[in-house]
């Protein structure tokens, strides 16, 4: 092979192994390195001030309240009738106050501040709506008293006292009083002190002297957490370590349903397959949530995979062998149930429940005991489009719905007679959705991606056709006659 033809060949082969290895590897990896540094909560870094807060990215929380249109039957044990009024909209501006680096390794400690905003024009109604509740103190006092030694004759005493106080078992209150003002529940609290020496604790939410489902919302959380800042391993990133100092929840009753897994929900690691298991710490009940993929996504042109939350959680230990650790109520056949999980243990006794809204997924039984609930699918369950490469949220909807488990009570005449049923009080959506303005970020990923692609394809191309033009020349020359080949 002449030195013109060598050139060409020996230029090319080594430029094609070059491109083979930097645009395969090389460059990838530089990309794939400084995405994984952009998953890490280190200050300054804009990981970091999203996750700091305030968000620039609204939230919307929506409540959905079921009225309960037949109090007067119920009373006496007739199936509730339910009306479903809302959506009452609000704005969630969560920040993360008093941070510090935490006890462990690669994490920072930090606490919780939230404050909703009502945003009439989202909204169906106003605050100032009056509708008919249960009255879930009531039951709270009847289930917390139930097992003292004297029951029969104090429970008589306590209803008697709370009828004489005005207390019935039914509200009719504000949406306002409902969900955050709260009512009066002094009487309650008298009951329960009387009680104190019997055993019988006061549930930590009755202690300001009043109750309402979301009155704790606009405050800075109780509860510090320690997260994970993926300085280490940016599998990590954003992952809650601890809660208060403690590695693991006080609940349940093994280590498996205790232990403190996932993200808060706003946070995940990059680089997602379709087979990626996501995980989420849900302090409104108490356990990690789990997400799987659903299907392949396309978010305002952004490329993206949708997980759905695992509803396996709602399935009983019978169904689900591996949540038998979360049944913690006195009567086993209580953890049997699909669709409805209990929060009474780390809620302080209160008789509340968990499930998705409408009851979507739960047992037929459940969702026949009242009237007015019409489950569909694509409207009440939870999902979360994310990114592929950054893992960052698109879009996604939390979907739960909070309920009060009814038990009659024949000590107590007020609740003597009422059915027994696990009764909607209201579902909630966590809303989330990126405007345009906050996918530049993305265009470059996919800018920078298709660059590296297209660039690499070029050089490839550029270096195979030397190594052709090298052998086409060679072949050429070695074809002409040897007084016209050129002596070099």
């Amino acid at each position: 092979m002449n030195k013109f033809s060598l050139v060409f060949v020996c230029g090319g082969a080594i430029a094609l192994a070059l491109s083979l290895v930097m645009g395969w590897l090389g460059v990838t990896h530089i990309v794939r390195g400084q995405i994984k540094k952009s998953a890490r909560l280190v200050k300054g870094r804009d990981s970091y001030n999203r996750w700091k807060g305030p968000p620039n990215v609204p939230i919307y929380i929506k409540i959905f309240i079921f009225n309960i249109t037949n109090p007067e039957q119920v009373k006496t044990g007739g199936k509730p009738i339910l009306e479903e009024i809302g959506p009452y909209t609000y704005m969630d501006r969560r920040t993360k106050i008093e941070i510090e680096k935490g006890e462990r390794n690669h994490t920072l400690e930090y606490r919780n501040k939230r404050m909703l905003s009502f945003n009439q024009e989202m909204s169906v109604g106003v605050e100032s709506d009056m509708l008919n509740v249960i009255n879930v103190p009531f039951l709270t006092v009847s289930k917390l008293t139930v097992g003292l030694e004297d029951a029969d004759s104090v429970q008589t005493i306590m209803d008697g006292k709370l009828v004489e106080a005005g207390e019935g078992i039914f509200k009719f209150l504000s949406v306002r009083e409902f969900l955050f003002d709260g009512v009066c529940v002094e009487s309650f609290l008298e009951i329960f002190q009387v009680q104190e020496s019997n055993d019988t604790k006061i549930p930590e939410c009755f202690l300001d002297g009043k109750y309402g489902f979301l009155e704790g919302s606009n405050k800075t959380d109780d509860f510090y957490y320690e997260v994970n800042t993926g300085e280490f391993n940016y599998k990590d990133f954003g992952k809650i370590e601890a809660r208060n100092n403690e590695t693991h929840l006080p609940w349940w009753k093994h280590e498996s349903c205790n232990s403190l897994n996932g993200t808060d929900g706003t946070l995940f690691s990059p680089f997602l397959t379709r087979e990626t298991r996501l995980k989420s710490y849900l302090p409104e009940i108490c356990r990690t949530l789990n997400y799987v993929y659903e299907k392949d996504i396309n978010f305002k042109g952004v490329a993206g995979y949708q997980f759905m939350m695992d509803t396996k959680i709602f399935q009983g230990s019978h169904h689900t062998p591996e949540n038998w650790c979360y049944c913690v109520d006195a009567d086993p056949k209580a953890c049997e149930r699909n669709g409805v999980i209990s929060i009474a243990h780390c809620n302080d006794g209160l008789p509340l429940s968990i499930s998705l809204p409408h009851f979507l997924g739960a047992d037929e039984q459940i969702r026949e005991a009242v009237d007015g609930i019409q489950p569909i699918q694509e409207n009440h369950t939870t999902f979360i489009d994310l990114e592929i490469t950054t893992g960052r949220v698109l879009k996604s909807a939390k979907r739960l719905q909070l309920n009060v488990d009814v038990q009659p009570n024949p000590r107590m005449p007020t609740i003597a007679k009422l059915p027994i049923l696990t009764l909607p009080i209201l579902w909630m959506e966590e809303y989330i959705e990126l405007r345009e303005e906050n996918l530049k970020y993305f265009e470059n990923i996919k800018f920078i991606g298709e660059f590296v692609d297209n660039t690499k394809w070029l050089f490839v191309a550029g270096s195979f056709a030397c190594v052709v033009i090298g052998i086409v020349v060679d072949s050429a020359l070695d074809l002409m006659p040897l007084n016209l080949k050129p002596n070099y």
